[in-house]
């Protein structure tokens, strides 16, 4: 599968994993070749199949370089505004940490266009979030249609006028109340534990290695269980990919389950892992499966199963299973309880799924098993 090698590519960027990577782009059908696009892994896929271009049809080459100049602008755009935040923190005194794709596609990517995203994250003390929104506003940022809701982790998303990017100003990591028990995301511990970092010329600071994968793995589940399946849902496994590769082994283990105080964060970390290791990522250490998994009681061997093969239909192949949201799977098997009670209850709630208001309503099942059936 295209992806699947891409991923395999990612964790060495070895030439030879180049040549498989194009061999497997030349044969690949359009909707897989679709699903890789869509994922934003244009960019990735031109740098992989560089050296051998030529095997591959004018029309996908021509794609290819298409994606990857398209992501060199808007990547310079998004570089260009985080300046500005930076610029307004460090004049204002307010520390800034870089989050999300702003910070891993600098940090660990081999070029950071490689890395697709849609918006600027960044975290400030509550103290001074206040603050940096106003004098962004003052220079020439403005408010977008009000998507907040009650107790959000972030300020009311902020738009560029002339580069049409969007940047959020964290307070928090999350806004899930399961990701906020513990230390491990304590907005005052990650701004305390945050290192220095330097993105387009400017200093700010990231989050340390061992956090960042915590903080991808908790993201990642984090979205899988809330949104409908979606390409872009596989950008987390390449910024764990890129982060071990990077990091070139010196990620600290040690300190990263001494802070794993979350059992949540826990379980969405054991299953990326899982991820790695099955695609045989150098970076990851051979025990590392085992001490994860009795870190944690949430995810069993019968939900890594499923879990698993919904991540190689669902994302890896990109062939979504049209009878059902993933996130109904997701979420239900990263509740806490009895491993039997929850894939007993499994079927039931992929039926009637408890956040869908008039669940038990026959027009609207109905409606379902139409749409379904069309789909």
């Amino acid at each position: 599968m295209l992806i699947a090698e891409l991923m395999t590519y990612a964790a060495t960027l070895a030439a030879e994993r180049g040549v498989r990577v194009a061999s497997a782009l030349g044969i690949a059908p359009a909707k897989e070749l679709n699903w890789a696009f869509e994922a934003g892994l244009g960019p990735l896929l031109h740098h992989a199949t560089l050296a051998d271009a030529e095997r591959l049809p004018a029309t996908v080459r021509n794609v290819l370089l298409g994606a990857n100049l398209t992501a060199q602008v808007l990547q310079a755009e998004r570089l260009d505004t985080v300046g500005e935040i930076i610029d307004i923190c460090t004049d204002i005194g307010v520390p800034v940490v870089l989050l999300k794709g702003i910070s891993v596609s600098t940090q660990f990517y081999p070029e950071s266009h490689f890395r697709p995203m849609t918006d600027v994250d960044i975290l400030v003390p509550e103290a001074g979030a206040v603050a940096v929104e106003a004098i962004a506003l003052r220079k020439g940022f403005q408010h977008g249609r009000p998507v907040m809701e009650p107790n959000s982790h972030h300020r009311e998303p902020l738009y560029h006028r002339e580069k049409h990017t969007k940047v959020e100003i964290h307070t928090g990591l999350f806004q899930n109340p399961r990701l906020r028990q513990g230390r491990l995301f304590d907005p005052a511990r990650v701004l305390l534990e945050s290192v220095p970092c330097q993105i387009h010329g400017r200093q700010a600071r990231c989050l340390p290695d061992d956090l960042q994968l915590a903080y991808i793995a908790s993201s990642w589940t984090k979205d899988l269980s809330e949104q409908p399946i979606h390409p872009s849902l596989i950008t987390p496994v390449f910024d764990a990919i890129h982060l071990l590769r990077a990091s070139g082994g010196t990620l600290d283990w040690h300190k990263l389950f001494a802070s794993l105080d979350n059992e949540l964060a826990a379980a969405s970390l054991y299953v990326l892992i899982v991820c790695l290791v099955r695609m045989n990522h150098p970076g990851v250490p051979p025990s590392l499966v085992a001490a994860l998994r009795d870190r944690q009681s949430i995810i069993g061997e019968r939900e890594l199963r499923i879990l698993l093969a919904l991540i190689d239909d669902f994302l890896v192949a990109g062939r979504p299973f049209p009878f059902f949201n993933s996130w109904h799977v997701w979420v239900n098997l990263f509740k806490p309880g009895a491993h039997t009670g929850k894939l007993l209850m499994l079927p039931w709630r992929i039926a009637f799924p408890p956040t869908y208001p008039h669940r038990f309503n026959v027009l609207l099942q109905a409606r379902r098993v139409k749409h379904w059936f069309r789909g």
